[in-house]
C-alpha cells in the first residue's frame, strides 16, 4: 500500500466513541483485581512466571504491530477535532495500557516472590528466583529489540512501507502464538494445583469479556488489511477456559471453607453442652 492509497477512517459515531472509552477504562479495571490481590497476599504463588512474561512480551509485540500497520489512521488523522483525534488514537492507547498493566504484574511478581513458601513446599527457591530474574531480563531485552526493529524499519523505509507491513504481519503471527503460549501454562498450573492461589477470578472474568469486546472493536476499526483483532479472539477463547476452571476451584474451596466453619460451630456447641 502506497502513501497515496492511505485514507483516514470515517469519523466515529457516538456509540463507537463510547465503546472505545469504555474499553480503555475497562482495560485498567480488568487488571486491578490482580494487582490488588498480589498486594494483599504479597506472594507470587498461583501465578505462572511464563504466563506473566509471555503476557508482557505478547502485549509489547501487539503494540509494535499496531504502530507499524495502523499508524496512519491513529496518528495522522487528528485534524482539529479533539474527539476524532482521541477516537483514532484510542486503540493505540489501549494497547499501551495493556503493556503497562502487564509490566506492573511482572514487577509485583518479582517484588513479592515468596521464598518461604517454596522452601516449605520442598522446592528449590534459589533456582526459581534465578529463573524469574532471568525471564524478567528477557522481557526487557525483547522490548528493546522491538523498539530497535521499529526504529530501523521506520527510519530507513519510512511510514507505511512494504517492509514495515511485512514486519508487522510477522509480529502479528508472533503475537497470536504468544497468546496461546501465555495462557496455556496458567491453565495447566491452575489445573495442576487444583486451586487458584494468587490468581484473581474477577480479573480473569473481566479479561475474558474485555478480550471479546476488544476483538470486536478492533475488527470494526481495522483498515481492512490489518488483523489486530486476531490475537484477542485467541485470548478470549483461552481466558474463558481459564475462567471456567478457576471458578470451579473457587466454588469448591468456598464450599469447603463453609463446611469447616459449620463443623467448628457444631464442635463449640457440643463442648458448651458437655
Amino acid at each position: 500500500m502506497s502513501s497515496d492509497d492511505l485514507v483516514c477512517p470515517p469519523d466515529p459515531t457516538s456509540a463507537e466513541l463510547g465503546l472505545g472509552i469504555f474499553l480503555l477504562i475497562g482495560t485498567v479495571v480488568s487488571f486491578l483485581p490482580q494487582h490488588i490481590k498480589l498486594y494483599q497476599k504479597k506472594t507470587h504463588v498461583g501465578l505462572s512466571i511464563s504466563k506473566v512474561v509471555l503476557a508482557t512480551m505478547t502485549a509489547s509485540t501487539g503494540l509494535t504491530y499496531y504502530a507499524l500497520v495502523e499508524n496512519y489512521g491513529a496518528f495522522f488523522c487528528c485534524f482539529d477535532d479533539s474527539l476524532v483525534c482521541f477516537a483514532n488514537v484510542n486503540n493505540f492507547l489501549q494497547l499501551v495500557v495493556i503493556v503497562l498493566c502487564d509490566q506492573v504484574i511482572l514487577f509485583m511478581f518479582i517484588y513479592y516472590f515468596d521464598h518461604s513458601w517454596l522452601h516449605e513446599a520442598g522446592l528449590d527457591a534459589i533456582a526459581h528466583w534465578v529463573e524469574a530474574r532471568r525471564l524478567s531480563a528477557l522481557v526487557l531485552g525483547y522490548q528493546c529489540l522491538l523498539a530497535l526493529l521499529f526504529g530501523v524499519v521506520v527510519g530507513t523505509t519510512g511510514w507505511n512501507s512494504r517492509e514495515g507491513r511485512i514486519l508487522g504481519m510477522t509480529l502479528l503471527l508472533v503475537s497470536s502464538l504468544g497468546q496461546f503460549l501465555q495462557w496455556a501454562p496458567q491453565i495447566w498450573r491452575t489445573y495442576k494445583l487444583k486451586h487458584i492461589g494468587a490468581l484473581s477470578v474477577p480479573m480473569v472474568f473481566l479479561q475474558a469479556v474485555g478480550a471479546a469486546l476488544t476483538a470486536y472493536f478492533f475488527y470494526l476499526d481495522s483498515n481492512g488489511e490489518s488483523y489486530t483483532w486476531v490475537p484477542f479472539v485467541i485470548a478470549c477463547v483461552l481466558i474463558t477456559t481459564l475462567c471456567v476452571l478457576a471458578t470451579v476451584y473457587w466454588w469448591r474451596d468456598r464450599k469447603e471453607e463453609k463446611r469447616k466453619e459449620s463443623e467448628e460451630k457444631r464442635g463449640l456447641i457440643n463442648d458448651a453442652s458437655a
